[in-house]
This record gives structure tokens, sequence and C-alpha cells, in this order.
């Protein structure tokens, strides 16, 4: 199970009501790819895309592959803010 998973939700939302409508903000997500459209709120799949990082023209950015090490530090060193979902019951 992914961690963190029942509050995906609420937050896109949260950012897609505010800042990612304004235009100021890219959410970029990294999630498996047969369980993406099931942790994202289906009123944001149509500003959804599934894309290799920095790639995506829509607000949320869904990277569905493995990246590799530096890839990934890639990525990370891309955002000005990250957020790791943790679940202190696992």
């Amino acid at each position: 199970a992914e961690k963190g998973k029942d509050a995906i939700g609420e937050l896109l939302s949260g950012v897609a009501d505010g800042l990612a409508k304004q235009g100021r903000y890219r959410v970029s997500m990294q999630l498996p790819g047969d369980k993406w459209q099931s942790l994202i709120p289906s009123s944001l799949h149509r500003v959804s895309e599934e894309a290799m990082p920095g790639e995506a023209s829509r607000p949320f950015e869904v990277i569905t592959t493995n990246l590799s090490t530096e890839a990934y530090h890639r990525w990370l060193s891309t955002a000005d803010l990250g957020l790791f979902l943790y679940e202190p019951g696992r």
C-alpha cells in the first residue's frame, strides 16, 4: 500500500483549488502506473498527465516509471518543496 494514500486526494484538491489554478505551481508525483488514477481525485484527471520529470504541460505531472538514482535526484533538485507522505503506523 502507498504510504499516505488516504491523504493524497484531499491534499491535491486543496492545491488545485488554490495555487495550481493560478499557474504558479506544478505538482509532480511519482505514483504506480496501474494505481495513479485511483489515488488522484477524478475531478483532477483532466489536469493530470503521465510524463517524465519536467515534461508535463498540465498542472499535475504523474511519473509512473522507475527512475535511476541519478534521474531521481535530478527530479528532486527541481522542487522548491518536497512532500514525502508518511504513515506512522507502518
